[in-house]
């Protein structure tokens, strides 16, 4: 790692700033740090931008929140492996003089989607997998109209669903709730935003996916003759933080431990029995840890087990996915008779 002085170094090649009234703001030298947010429950990136301003360009420019932003950068040592990103600010969050010509401005910016997302609504009846239906909202001009990479796994099942005024994104979240997989019916699905493009992906596939590195939580090394050694640097997790969640009252209150589901169709005049166990359904899908949480020991006198006990009842009813289908066959009746009248 020549030329490299310390773990994320960054050069910044290039930050220009879009104005709304059309200027274009060449701020690389202005920049003091930037900072670029992702994570895989977020359908979009966010980063914050702080600015050392000396000739007034948030009056001059104007900067209201309404602009658009470039940001060209590379690591000193891969100087030919350049990330172009494009952001809109959508806030300023500190305007503040710190002498007597000099000024700090702090810009909070996301993704061009998700403004687009809250702008537009879709009101719409689709027909195919979940998979398509997701491309084919992220990619319509009408909607998100977005040009980046999509990683979309492929899901099982042709689906008849309406969309009832929705944001795209919203729409989007209603039917990661509902998608399985083809490979294994895994329904455990994420909907977020990285580097790399826009994803909608099962956990599954996430966690089958090669890892990117090893880290470790630590001190510092100390120095060897002086050098620094930029691997171990790279490798150490900035924060690192253990959430436990083992309350057996609220997991047997919430079903996870085992519940009984009795599916209703209103419109079929029948019914169906699931039962989930967290013991034999264990080993369906494939998880990050081999060990459940539990063992399925006797609990009480009468030699009773976590496993054999459904703790919570469930009743869930067609009807919602019966109002789809007939407000789907509704639409595709009144377009029917729109065309023949044309014609």
């Amino acid at each position: 790692m020549a030329g490299l002085q310390y773990a994320g170094e960054y050069k910044l090649k290039e930050l220009l700033i879009h104005t709304s009234s059309g200027n274009v703001l060449n701020l690389t030298k202005a920049t003091q740090s930037i900072d670029i947010y992702e994570a895989i429950f977020r359908t979009g990136l966010s980063g914050s931008l702080t600015i050392l301003d000396v000739d007034d360009i948030a009056t001059n420019g104007p900067i209201i929140g309404q602009e658009y932003l470039t940001i060209k950068f590379t690591t000193p040592s891969l100087d030919k492996e350049e990330l172009s990103l494009f952001f809109a600010i959508n806030k300023v969050t500190v305007r503040e003089a710190i002498s007597q010509d000099t000024q700090l401005l702090a810009l909070s910016f996301v993704s061009p989607e998700i403004l687009r997302d809250k702008r537009v609504r879709v009101s719409k009846s689709f027909t195919n997998t979940i998979d398509q239906i997701v491309e084919s909202i992220i990619k319509d001009p009408r909607y998100t109209n977005s040009n980046k990479d999509l990683y979309i796994e492929p899901t099982a099942g042709i689906r008849k669903v309406v969309c009832p005024n929705l944001h795209p994104y919203d729409f989007i979240k209603n039917l990661m709730m509902e998608a399985i997989t083809v490979k294994d019916n895994s329904p455990y699905f994420f909907f977020f935003e990285n580097l790399k493009g826009i994803q909608f992906k099962s956990l599954n596939r996430i966690l089958s996916e090669d890892s990117i590195g090893s880290f470790f939580v630590g001190d510092i090394k100390p120095l060897e003759n002086k050098s620094v050694d930029h691997q171990s640097d790279f490798e150490r997790a900035l924060e690192f933080q253990v959430n436990s969640n083992n309350d057996i009252l609220l997991n047997t209150l919430g079903g996870m431990l085992g519940s009984s589901t009795i599916k209703y169709s209103i419109y079929n005049k029948s019914y169906e029995r699931l039962r989930y166990n967290y013991f034999i359904d264990f080993e369906k899908f494939p998880r990050m840890d081999d060990n459940p949480l539990y063992n399925d020991n006797e609990i009480d006198k009468f030699s009773n087990m976590l496993e054999v006990l459904e703790m919570q009842k469930y009743i869930y009813t067609q009807l919602l996915e019966m109002v789809h289908l007939i407000l789907h066959t509704q639409i595709q009746h009144h377009l029917t008779v729109m065309h023949q009248t044309k014609s």
